[in-house]
């Protein structure tokens, strides 16, 4: 299994409403997804002197699964974020494989 893990950081005065947009928009559209096995958005709660941060973890059955999706998919869906909230949005990405 491979998990991408992205770390999202919104303007707090966006924050609320972005929340609400990816719930009711983005992860539905990322759901439809054929490549991907599940999405999940974390609050993270724990954190060192930093502003809100969310977790958005995409799974993937394998490795060749991600890798059809990067090719395929990750660029819009990457795409409609930076487009939705331009410069109110951070995001780092990391990806973790099941041992």
């Amino acid at each position: 299994m491979i998990l991408i893990n992205k770390t999202l950081s919104f303007s707090e005065s966006i924050q609320s409403d972005a929340i609400l947009w990816m719930k009711d928009t983005y992860l539905p559209l990322m759901h439809a997804c054929d490549l991907i096995q599940n999405v999940l958005l974390f609050k993270i709660e724990t954190q060192q002197e930093a502003d809100d941060c969310f977790a958005l973890q995409v799974f993937f059955e394998n490795k060749e699964q991600y890798e059809l999706y990067c090719g395929k998919y990750q660029d819009d869906f990457d795409a409609i974020l930076l487009l939705k909230f331009k410069n109110s949005i951070g995001i780092y990405k990391t990806m973790l494989t099941q041992i």
